[in-house]
C-alpha cells in the first residue's frame, strides 16, 4: 500500500510581523516540508522539499522560493523589512500562494 506523507520541521522564528489573518503581531516561523513516499505508512523515499513561512498565531503560511529561503537562512537582521514586505504581499493576495497551506490545527507530530 503506497501513499504520500509530509514531514514538517519547524526551524524556528524568523521575524515578528503583523498578521492580517489573525489580527495581531506574531512570530513567523520557517518550516521545511519534505514529501515522502510511504509504504504501509512507513516513510521510505523523500520526493522533494518546500520551505514555508507560517504565522505562529493562526498558521497562515506562504511558500518560499529558493532565493528567499536562502536570504532568510543568512539570519541578517537588516533583511527583516524585506521579509515583512513579503508577508504583506502574501496577505494582500499579491503573490500566488502555491502549494497547500498547512492547516493551523495540524501539529508537526501528526505530519
Amino acid at each position: 500500500m503506497f501513499g504520500w506523507q509530509p514531514k514538517s520541521i519547524d526551524e524556528g522564528p524568523v521575524v515578528t510581523a503583523e498578521c492580517r489573518a489573525c489580527g495581531g503581531a506574531a512570530p513567523w516561523h520557517l518550516y521545511s516540508v519534505t514529501m515522502w513516499i510511504s509504504l504501509f505508512f512507513v516513510k521510505v523515499l523523500p520526493t522533494g522539499v518546500e520551505h514555508w513561512l507560517r504565522c505562529a498565531g493562526c498558521g497562515d503560511g506562504m511558500p518560499l522560493s529558493a532565493d528567499r529561503n536562502e536570504l532568510i537562512r543568512r539570519g541578517d537582521p537588516d533583511d527583516d523589512p524585506t521579509i515583512i514586505g513579503w508577508i504583506r504581499e502574501h496577505q494582500r493576495g499579491d503573490m500566488d500562494p502555491g502549494g497547500p497551506v498547512l492547516p493551523p490545527s495540524q501539529s508537526d507530530d501528526q505530519l
